[in-house]
């Protein structure tokens, strides 16, 4: 007797963002979420730069275990994001992040504002394809977004207020998770073809949510 079975119905996969590279500078509480967030977004390859290690007084705050302590928070992270995809491959630099630094597609600028703003104030390299940046000022989270879809004379060049008006990435973990959160999400509008806002603003005080879209 011969028997017949339909074919069974391909196991759906998620679709492939066309920005499969992403660089993260700094592991604060927000850099660690970001990462967290990428290595379950169908991210191929992550780039970790931090030179620090996990400190017992910030460790919960920033989301890492208590085992984390006096580790490097690259490899704390690294070993993190394995969790949440094995198959993610991971380049970690243990080091300050460098101007002459090899950067992926994407990348997330979530360190010290002395490092990330001096970057992003300069023209990014005609391979960077998106930029996120998350910095706070005073009780406010700010994030600037950049993608080489509108991309001026003088390259990715976006004007900041002084260094010295800010405070740093530092936050508790939750405000991290929405800054984190909001920063792929617009990293996943790029992946959906859309164009990423050019600026959001925050106050977790307060329940107002300020976008800045791109004209």
């Amino acid at each position: 007797m011969n028997t017949s079975q339909s074919p069974r119905p391909a196991a759906s996969r998620p679709r492939l963002p066309p920005i499969s590279r992403a660089t993260i500078i700094g592991l604060d509480g927000v850099g660690r979420q970001v990462a967290l967030q990428l290595a379950g977004f169908v991210i191929l390859r992550l780039q970790l730069i931090d030179s620090r290690v996990v400190e017992g007084s910030t460790c919960a705050v920033e989301g890492f275990l208590h085992d984390d302590i006096a580790r490097l928070r690259v490899h704390a992270t690294a070993e993190a994001c394995h969790e949440v995809n094995p198959m993610l491959e991971i380049h970690t630099l243990n080091h300050p992040f460098k101007a002459d630094d090899w950067l992926e597609q994407a990348v997330f600028c979530c360190g010290p504002p002395d490092e990330t703003m001096q970057w992003w104030g300069e023209s990014f390299s005609h391979r960077i394809t998106f930029a996120a940046m998350c910095h706070r000022v005073d009780t406010t989270i700010r994030l600037n977004f950049a993608t080489n879809a509108r991309v001026p004379a003088n390259g990715f060049h976006q004007p900041i207020p002084d260094v010295a008006s800010h405070s740093g990435t530092t936050m508790p973990l939750h405000v991290a998770a929405i800054a984190a959160g909001l920063m792929v999400g617009e990293f996943a509008r790029l992946a959906d073809g859309q164009l990423p806002a050019q600026a959001i603003h925050f106050d977790p005080q307060t329940p107002s949510l300020q976008v800045q879209s791109r004209s």
